[in-house]
C-alpha cells in the first residue's frame, strides 16, 4: 500500500520535473531568439549610423536580457522549490497516512490478540478448574479407597499378627517339650548307663571274686592232698 503510493508520487515528480524541464528550454530558446535579434538590430544600427548610441544601446540590451534571463532563471528556481516543496509535504502526508493507517491496523491486532488472549486465558482458567475439581474428586476416592483398604489391612494384620503370637506359642510350647522330653531321654539314657555300668562292675566283682574261690578252693584242694599223700 506504502509502496504503490509511493509509486505515484515519484511519477508525479518526474512529471512535474519534465514539464519544468520544458519550460527552462522554452525560456533558453526565447532568450536566445531575443538575443539574435537584438544582435541583428545592433548590426542594423551600426551600419546605418552612430557608433556611440548604438554601443549603448547594445550594452542596455545586453543589460536588459541578462536582468530578463536572472529574473526567468529566478522564477523557475522558485517554481521548482515549491515543487518539491510541495512533494515533500505529500510524501510526509502519504507517510503520515500510512503511519496512521499501520497504527491503526495494529491496535486492531492488538486488540485482536488481545480478545484471543482473554479466550484462551478464560478457557484455561476453565480447563484448570474443571481439572482441579477431576484431581479433588479423584484424591477424594482414592483416599476413601485408601481408607478403606487400610482398614481392611489393619484388620489383617490384626488377625495376622493373633495368628503369629498364637503360632509363637505354640512353636514356644513344643521347643519347651521337646526340651524337656530330650532331656528326659538323656538323664534317661545317662541313668541306664550308669545303670549298665555298675552291672558291668558288679558282673566283673563277681566274675573276679568267682575266679578267687575258684582259685582258693584249687589251691586248697592241692594244699590238701600235698598233705595228705606226706
Amino acid at each position: 500500500m506504502l509502496e504503490a503510493k509511493l509509486e505515484v508520487v515519484a511519477e508525479v515528480v518526474v512529471v512535474v520535473v519534465e514539464v519544468v524541464v520544458v519550460v527552462v528550454v522554452v525560456v533558453v530558446v526565447v532568450v536566445v531568439v531575443v538575443v539574435v535579434e537584438e544582435e541583428e538590430e545592433i548590426q542594423k544600427h551600426s551600419s546605418s549610423g552612430n557608433s556611440s548610441s548604438t554601443n549603448s544601446n547594445c550594452i542596455s540590451n545586453i543589460i536588459e536580457v541578462v536582468i530578463v534571463v536572472i529574473v526567468l532563471v529566478v522564477e523557475v528556481v522558485v517554481v521548482l522549490g515549491v515543487v518539491v516543496v510541495l512533494v515533500v509535504l505529500v510524501v510526509i502526508v502519504v507517510i503520515v497516512v500510512n503511519i496512521v493507517v499501520i497504527v491503526v491496523v495494529v491496535a486492531a491486532a492488538i486488540e485482536v490478540v488481545v480478545v484471543v488472549v482473554v479466550v484462551v486465558l478464560v478457557v484455561v482458567v476453565v480447563v484448570v478448574v474443571v481439572v482441579v475439581v477431576v484431581i479433588v474428586v479423584v484424591e477424594v476416592f482414592i483416599v476413601g479407597l485408601v481408607l478403606k483398604v487400610a482398614a481392611v489391612v489393619e484388620i489383617i494384620l490384626l488377625k495376622v499378627k493373633e495368628v503369629v503370637v498364637v503360632v509363637v506359642v505354640v512353636v514356644v510350647v513344643v521347643v519347651v517339650v521337646v526340651v524337656v522330653v530330650v532331656a528326659a531321654a538323656v538323664i534317661v539314657v545317662v541313668v541306664v548307663a550308669a545303670a549298665a555300668a555298675a552291672a558291668v562292675v558288679v558282673v566283673v566283682v563277681v566274675v573276679v571274686v568267682v575266679v578267687a574261690a575258684v582259685v582258693l578252693l584249687v589251691v586248697a584242694a592241692a594244699a590238701a592232698v600235698v598233705v595228705v599223700c606226706e
